[in-house]
């Protein structure tokens, strides 16, 4: 797997280049969901070149790839995938910062009452913020940590559209618990045994419910339409069942992909090192979902889960 997500990454840049795309840097996670194992993860495209892990040391914004936490929010509260929401332009202001903001929708257009599921699938950014206004953006930031983020998500609005920012590790574990209802930490180690291979440490591999299987249900319904019939529509091609999110921050500075099908949740993101913008319309559907699909479609459907073709996981061994 960890050599698929290099053929990914090296292709989905390549491809980023031959648009006049420069200088732009790719990263990957994969996540087992059963058991929290990272399968595979890619830093950077060239580690010769920078040792900076953009995986797990990165943080940056999530843009849209955060939406789904808003909705999950509001299914916790009660309402329902069909439950219907207001696509209107709003403004807000708060006593922290008294300066208007006005979120706008990527196509400037607005839909008008529209159902969560057309929300989340559209990521349309005014119906996002109306429902985190009715739920309260607190508790969308409850939400996160109960999903196990844990970068700091400040509490104001701009934060529903993924204006705090996370790392890319943290988002595929959210993702993670939204395919399963549980939640596990990331692990990437099996063991560490000493020169007589006694165990000295191994993973608890902990797993607690944090989503009801209704709520779940839900949640799954929604991420399902995204691919179904809105943004991560490129991913039908893989003729599977698999679930996610699109991300775009402003100016197209970060790009992302985030999902999942029945055994891998797996996060990829696309940008640049000095917070510059991509590319016009390099966008989280354009610039990061081809190399998720590069990935999902290369690694064995059947054989997600064990430990591949070369047999034994890596132990490390001290002393």
């Amino acid at each position: 797997m960890q050599q698929i997500a290099r053929q990914a990454i090296r292709k989905g840049v390549k491809e980023l280049n031959s648009r006049g795309v420069k200088d732009v840097q790719a990263a990957l996670v994969a996540i087992e969901i059963e058991t929290g194992k990272i399968r595979a993860l890619v830093g950077g495209t060239d580690y010769e070149k920078s040792q900076f892990n953009r995986a797990t040391q990165a943080l940056r914004q999530p843009g849209s790839a955060f939406k789904p936490i808003v909705y999950l929010t509001a299914l916790l509260k009660g309402y329902h995938h069909d439950s219907v929401i207001e696509d209107r332009p709003v403004t807000i202001t708060t006593e922290d910062d008294p300066k208007p903001w006005t979120p706008k929708n990527y196509t400037g257009r607005y839909l008008g009452r529209v159902t969560l599921t057309q929300g989340l699938a559209k990521s349309l950014n005014a119906a996002t913020v109306n429902l985190a206004l009715q739920l309260g953006i607190q508790d969308v930031v409850k939400t996160a940590k109960r999903l196990g983020i844990h970068s700091k998500i400040y509490p104001v609005y701009p934060s529903a559209l993924g204006a705090s920012e996370t790392t890319l590790l943290e988002l595929v574990s959210a993702y993670s618990v939204l395919a399963s209802g549980k939640r596990v930490e990331p692990q990437c180690i099996e063991r560490i045994i000493d020169e007589g291979t006694r165990s000295l440490r191994e993973p608890n591999g902990k797993k607690e419910t944090v989503i009801h299987p209704s709520v779940l249900s839900e949640i799954r319904k929604m991420l399902m339409a995204v691919v179904m019939e809105g943004t991560g529509r490129k991913a039908l091609r893989l003729n599977r069942m698999v679930y996610g999110k699109t991300g775009t921050t402003n100016r197209n500075v970060d790009a992302l992909f985030v999902g999942f099908d029945h055994k891998l949740a797996v996060g990829v993101w696309v940008g640049k090192d000095n917070h510059e913008p991509i590319g016009k319309n390099e966008t989280g559907a354009r610039a990061a979902l081809p190399i998720w699909i590069e990935f999902m479609e290369h690694v064995p459907y059947s054989a997600t889960g064990i430990h591949g073709e070369q047999g034994n996981p890596v132990v490390l061994q001290t002393g």
